[in-house]
């Protein structure tokens, strides 16, 4: 079934509990998780000394049978450009935690990476993306 809200939330939830994900992000005890893994695709708009993670939905894909399609979740993880490194074990343990993994009732596949994005100054951005088959 289509839902976006429920499948981004899920998503949200599952990274933002990883006591390693949130480790390689820079968080700390007392701090929000929501400082750290956004359902947005806004970047970080000052330079910092921890990471971000937005994630959000770009246009689905079209399927060979019309009763279903395929839904597509970008994640960016934003490193200060003083570690682009970080990113890149970032994304490492997002795949670890996603790909052919199921979340809220559905399968997520690894779909590819994006190399270096566009981001605020002070920091360097990766983007990979994910996707899932739904029943429109």
């Amino acid at each position: 079934m289509y839902d976006p809200d429920g499948d981004l939330s899920a998503v949200w939830a599952k990274l933002a509990n990883d006591s390693k994900l949130l480790t390689l992000l820079g968080w700390t005890t007392g701090k929000l998780k929501t400082d750290f893994v956004w359902k947005s695709n806004k970047p970080p708009t000052s330079p910092g000394t921890t990471s971000k993670i937005c994630l959000y939905f770009v246009p689905s894909r079209s399927s060979p049978n019309p009763l279903t399609s395929q839904e597509v979740i970008q994640i960016d993880v934003h490193s200060p450009s003083t570690k682009p490194q970080d990113g890149y074990k970032i994304q490492a343990r997002i795949k670890a935690l996603l790909h052919l993994k199921t979340v809220n009732d559905r399968e997520f596949w690894w779909a590819g990476q994006l190399g270096d994005l566009a981001t605020a100054t002070g920091y360097s951005c990766l983007g990979v993306r994910y996707r899932y088959a739904i029943v429109v």
